[in-house]
């Protein structure tokens, strides 16, 4: 089921996107750091 993974990553960096946003980091940033 890889569009269930799928599914699952992207809720995972749209969370981690929302919370960079309000700590005042850029969600590219994170995205970068991740790889």
């Amino acid at each position: 089921m890889v569009a269930a993974e799928v599914a699952e990553v992207v809720a995972v960096v749209a969370a981690e996107a929302a919370e960079a946003e309000a700590e005042g980091t850029s969600p590219e940033d994170k995205a970068e750091a991740a790889g």
